[in-house]
């Protein structure tokens, strides 16, 4: 538990000092199949949990209480609902117990947590209706994915009048990775287009941390509801159980879909087209990513080495 709660802690305190309690992370995470790593899944998932600072220690604490009582060591919502999973710390857990963790782990994302997002595209679609042009700088369907989520968040830290800029917790990836890379990307122009001013972001391994743990269950849970609408696929009964507990979740009442606590939109070829020829006809987006491309030329040459290997 103290290395967990340092590594989160410690970043906090050396940003921030004593007034670190003040501050939102938003632990992200990035979904695209059942493990989270084929790129060749036909589904490109992007996920948010945010969670107020001042309640991670907390969070830690009840969360390591609760998989040592049940004997695992870290909570991968893929498989551990798997019938046949691979995992040997799942693999002889009987239905009562599957089930049991997972209702604990909603417990405490709803108890913790103060937002949770989702964002799925369709890849097949994406690539036919998005112009290379718009790709080239814009970005492809998981950088697509990302930003939307990114910008979702960022809209409900204005509604609620937070001052301070989140603080963007992902999901471990390489040094060097593409992904890494696409992520350096989106984050350098969303402080630089959009923010102006610094937003920091970093990246953890999931296992040691359990508010990525959480942002886990809910990337896979906006992939069960993806694999419903875009293929009609039966939804995993332990993911039927926590989508309809999350959906028919109003900490404070009844709103609009887009102001739920829960959150997940699987965009549709229509909506995909209806989008990008606003963008191509009035938007502003391609031109100020050409632009920071052009001012950051390390970056763009990074951009064209990920471009060139595809």
């Amino acid at each position: 538990m103290a290395l967990v709660r340092g590594r989160t802690h410690h970043m906090l305190l050396s940003m921030w000092g004593r007034r670190w309690k003040e501050i939102t992370l938003a632990n992200f995470t990035v979904y695209l199949d059942d493990s989270g790593t084929a790129r060749e899944h036909p589904i490109a998932i992007a996920s948010a949990f945010i969670l107020p600072a001042k309640k991670i220690i907390a969070l830690e604490t009840e969360w390591n209480r609760f998989t040592k009582a049940n004997g695992f060591s870290d909570f991968h919502a893929s498989a551990c609902a798997a019938p046949k999973t691979k995992d040997k710390q799942y693999k002889d857990w009987d239905d009562a117990k599957r089930r049991r963790v997972f209702t604990r782990v909603r417990q405490l994302c709803k108890k913790f947590g103060v937002k949770a997002y989702g964002w799925a595209v369709y890849k097949k679609t994406y690539d036919e209706v998005v112009p290379k042009s718009f790709r080239k700088y814009g970005g492809g369907h998981y950088t697509w994915a990302v930003r939307h989520v990114v910008n979702r968040v960022e809209a409900w830290r204005l509604e609620r009048k937070i001052k301070e800029p989140l603080q963007f917790i992902f999901d471990w990836e390489e040094i060097g990775s593409p992904d890494r890379e696409e992520i350096d990307d989106i984050m350098g122009q969303f402080s630089d287009l959009y923010l102006g001013e610094k937003v920091y972001h970093d990246f953890q391994n999931r296992k040691l941390v359990p508010a990525l743990q959480c942002a886990d269950l809910i990337a896979w849970l906006s992939y069960q509801r993806a694999l419903d609408n875009f293929h009609q696929k039966p939804i995993n009964p332990y993911g039927q159980e926590c989508l309809n507990d999350f959906e028919n979740y109003y900490p404070s009442g009844r709103v609009p879909f887009e102001k739920k606590w829960f959150a997940v939109a699987t965009v549709q070829r229509p909506q995909l087209q209806k989008w990008i020829e606003a963008e191509m006809q009035l938007g502003k987006s391609l031109p100020r990513f050409k632009d920071w491309y052009q001012r950051h030329p390390q970056r763009e040459m990074l951009l064209n080495a990920r471009q060139n290997r595809i």
